[in-house]
């Protein structure tokens, strides 16, 4: 029951792994439940992704107290953030096993802490739109950034390849 138009679909197949949320039939209390909802979840997955202690994990949390300013586009902007911090995780977990597989008992740790200077939340929706062929979404966030040649777009690629650097074991 909300008024999505095109993105109705989209929060139709949401609706289904989210049934433990009290839908109403007032589309606008259904944005608010849904968006109060996904800031939380993006504080987990930020948690998870190893970026709870930086600025952006540090924003994300202002978010879980609720808002009453949640929209369509904000709604699939936060679902974007967040299949972005799924990656995150997925990649940090990958990054942390393939340190340690050198037998040094500090690799994990020296990982992390490489990780959370390097990981960022534009990065990590840049990479995860690149990989799930999300054209709208990559068009979104280099928006965001400033566009191709800003400044902005050109350190987040760098911090994507540092990324991927790291996940190598590559420093």
């Amino acid at each position: 029951e909300t008024n999505t138009g095109k993105g109705a679909q989209y929060l139709a197949h949401l609706k289904g792994q989210l049934a433990a949320i009290p839908w109403s039939s007032n589309s606008a209390d259904n944005y608010n439940k849904l968006g109060h909802f996904m800031a939380l979840q993006t504080g987990q997955l930020a948690q998870s992704a190893g970026l709870g202690n930086t600025d952006a994990g540090k924003s994300i949390a202002q978010e879980q107290a609720g808002t009453q300013q949640w929209t369509s586009g904000a709604i699939k902007s936060t679902a974007r953030v967040n299949r972005a911090l799924a990656t995150g995780t997925l990649l940090f977990n990958q990054g942390v096993e393939n340190s340690v597989k050198g037998g040094n008992p500090f690799a994990a740790r020296d990982f992390q802490n490489q990780w959370s200077q390097t990981a960022s939340v534009p990065a990590l929706q840049l990479y995860d739109a690149v990989k799930n062929g999300d054209k709208e979404g990559l068009a979104d966030e280099v928006k965001q950034l400033g566009g191709i040649g800003s400044p902005k777009y050109q350190q987040t690629l760098k911090q994507v390849d540092a990324m991927h650097k790291l996940l190598q074991g590559v420093q």
